[in-house]
């Protein structure tokens, strides 16, 4: 019983971290509508077999890939004009359905370098793998 209130208190406590870093008043609802656009967008790939489904298990390694692809490494900060220009890069792309699905299969081609033949989901969640993507994108 008392694993279960630690639980619940570190959940408690993550919630009320959380709460005080997102969905701000000064922060821009586009990078928030970006994101799940986003993410729907490639999920919709995924449905349609459009991409193949051995990336499933780097669904969130793709969505990292095409921001720094399409939008650069160095993120602005969330309340500034720069911010919004970041994230139009990504929606103009996210709306063309054509340029949408290259982009994706652009970031797949980077998951193709890090994995190296071996599409386990066990490696999706490894540091070392996230470093290597990371140094893949950053080229």
């Amino acid at each position: 019983m008392n694993n279960l209130n630690y639980q619940k208190t570190n959940i408690y406590k993550l919630q009320e971290e959380i709460k005080q870093k997102i969905f701000l008043p000064s922060h821009n609802p586009i990078g928030y509508y970006v994101s799940a656009y986003a993410k729907f967008r490639l999920d919709a790939l995924f449905r349609k077999g459009q991409i193949d489904s051995q990336y499933s298990n780097f669904r969130y390694h793709l969505l990292y890939i095409f921001r720094v692809q399409t939008s650069g490494i160095s993120m602005p900060d969330i309340s500034t004009n720069r911010f919004k220009n970041y994230c139009e890069k990504m929606e103009e792309i996210l709306w063309n359905p054509s340029d949408c699905k290259d982009a994706f299969l652009k970031a797949s081609e980077i998951i193709d370098k890090a994995v190296n033949g071996n599409y386990d989901r066990a490696l999706a969640k490894t540091v070392a793998f996230l470093k290597q993507i990371k140094s893949l994108t950053e080229l």
